[in-house]
């Protein structure tokens, strides 16, 4: 099954499902995004090059119940948002994980679009959307 059927199974499923998928690739979230457009699904995106005041704003909109019609059904997250050597996978792990919470647990599903180098971040991303 690939990645285009598996995320249109979820949206297909419920109207109501919210969907989170990380890539490690920017590039992987602007082709999701036409993807989704283009089949008419609301989403957002989570990546480093945004401002924390943003973030905060896109996971405040992720988190809001969907009744709305034009509620985000899904959330495009980049693995490594931040960027530099230093930075922690969406600030939940590393040294960073006690300054920025992310609480994504609106969310039903979650799906890794490709594998990273270190099994630890994709674990933690996954985690992330389970622990609450």
């Amino acid at each position: 099954m690939s990645h285009k059927d598996l995320v249109d199974g979820f949206l297909e499923e419920d109207a109501t499902n919210k969907i989170l998928i990380f890539t490690q690739f920017t590039s992987y979230i602007e082709l999701c995004s036409i993807f989704l457009r283009r089949r008419g699904v609301t989403h957002l995106c989570y990546v480093g090059s945004m401002k924390q005041p943003e973030r905060e704003e896109v996971v405040k909109a992720f988190n809001a119940p969907s009744q709305h019609p034009k509620a985000p059904r899904v959330l495009l997250i980049s693995l490594k948002c931040g960027g530099g050597e230093r930075s922690a996978m969406l600030g939940v792990s590393g040294s960073d994980s006690v300054a920025v919470g992310l609480n994504l647990t609106a969310a039903c599903k979650c799906v890794m679009m490709d594998l990273a180098w270190n099994c630890a971040t994709g674990r933690t991303s996954r985690d992330r959307w389970k622990v609450f």
